[in-house]
């Protein structure tokens, strides 16, 4: 069963720097040209390419198109801003020598000591996915996790905008940050929100209550089953689905490499999503189903 709709819920266009790429007019169009009518765009920290979008959509719109703008922001998110300041400060203080002031963390019960360098102070703002998207201990002045918000009214989304605004004037230090007090102040319920990349304390409903994802990877790595409630698509229904990799990384993930008759290559892990004549399929499916042409990456 291949579902009849698809909303993209968690986007870049060329605003979110060194992270995605066109304007958000060509978003729209894409969308549009491949059945779409609706589009959510997060670009990283800010909401900058709002206007551009809603100018766009609203120009379709008055010309019948139908088409669902839904803005939105993944933004960078840090448990207390209030530590984040705390550690922010003391990385300031002179040290005695060339080494610099240490701060000292404490994860899962063990004290580590993480020295903060002149070079880390003064490092371009570019998007590290390995201080965002791995559980290994860093600069914790540079903390912070990506959380996608989308607002579900047009008071929500003035909202979504002021916690943007407070997110450079409060948490600013090369990204800017909130927390997750303002979070709730600024959403009333009327926010709809995703983490957009797993870390280890990200909750999981799993076969044996909530448990953290840090707590589920160990299950496995020691040869445990663990299953995790998810929603299958083909059935639009949550169920309990067994994890297979563990620890597996992006780096060791299998990978799956199409070649188009222009001679151009694209590689995909086996769970992308590609768009289809017979509607969206998973790349390890192409192989096992024949005629299929692909229409969109």
């Amino acid at each position: 069963m291949i579902p009849k709709q698809f909303v993209g819920l968690h986007s870049h266009d060329g605003f979110s720097t060194f992270d995605g790429l066109g304007l958000p007019q060509e978003h729209i169009d894409f969308c549009r040209e491949n059945g779409l009518d609706a589009w959510s765009m997060t670009n990283h920290g800010h909401m900058n390419s709002y206007g551009h979008a809603w100018l766009h959509a609203d120009k379709l719109n008055k010309a019948g198109g139908g088409f669902k703008l839904l803005p939105g922001c993944e933004m960078y998110l840090h448990p207390d801003l209030g530590e984040w300041k705390r550690d922010l400060e003391r990385s300031k203080l002179p040290a005695s020598s060339d080494v610099a002031t240490p701060i000292t963390m404490v994860t899962d019960g063990d004290d580590e000591t993480v020295a903060v360098s002149s070079e880390e102070v003064a490092s371009l703002t570019t998007e590290n996915e390995e201080e965002t998207k791995s559980n290994k201990l860093y600069n914790p002045v540079n903390r912070r996790h990506h959380l996608v918000v989308i607002p579900r009214t047009s008071a929500a989304l003035e909202r979504l905008f002021g916690l943007v605004s407070r997110s450079y004037s409060e948490g600013y230090y090369r990204f800017p940050r909130i927390d997750y007090r303002m979070l709730k102040e600024a959403a009333q319920g009327e926010f709809f929100v995703s983490s957009a990349c797993l870390t280890g304390d990200t909750e999981l409903i799993t076969d044996q209550g909530l448990q953290r994802l840090d707590v589920v990877v160990d299950r496995v790595n020691r040869g445990e089953s663990a299953q995790v409630l998810s929603y299958n698509e083909n059935t639009g229904r949550s169920e309990f689905k067994k994890v297979s990799w563990g620890a597996m990384t992006r780096k060791d993930a299998k990978l799956i490499r199409i070649k188009t008759k222009d001679g151009k290559s694209v590689v995909l892990t086996p769970d992308h999503k590609v768009f289809t004549n017979e509607g969206w399929m998973e790349a390890s499916e192409l192989s096992k189903t024949p005629g299929i042409k692909i229409l969109s990456l």
